[in-house]
């Protein structure tokens, strides 16, 4: 795992596949072009849709992720995660019950 600026970088199993844990002492930017290094066709989940969220969704669009999960409680920001190129959102609290985020991204993404 990779931490900078409290930015972490969690490669799975699957190939392509990061998960962006987002703090604001980061910037969304570098986080997906330096520190994650989202290459083309890879699938890329963001947590939280502030403004550091919302600048990695349009850097991992840049980097041509072929697919960008917007993920946040406030489901008002959606239309805007999907603007800035979110191909998929999702709001934990409207899960089935025992469903993690990462296990419906899996399931979404095999």
């Amino acid at each position: 795992m990779n931490v900078i600026y409290s930015v972490h970088c969690k490669f799975s199993t699957f190939s392509y596949f990061y998960i962006l844990y987002i703090s604001p002492s980061s910037t969304g930017l570098g986080a997906a072009w330096k520190t994650c290094n989202v290459e083309e066709n890879s699938t890329v989940a963001v947590f939280g849709m502030g403004a550091v969220g919302l600048a990695i969704i349009q850097a991992a669009k840049q980097r041509k992720a072929s697919r960008i999960f917007a993920i946040d409680l406030n489901p008002v920001k959606f239309d805007i995660a999907k603007k800035l190129g979110a191909t998929d959102v999702i709001n934990p609290a409207d899960l089935p019950e025992g469903t993690t985020v990462q296990a419906f991204i899996v399931a979404q993404t095999t």
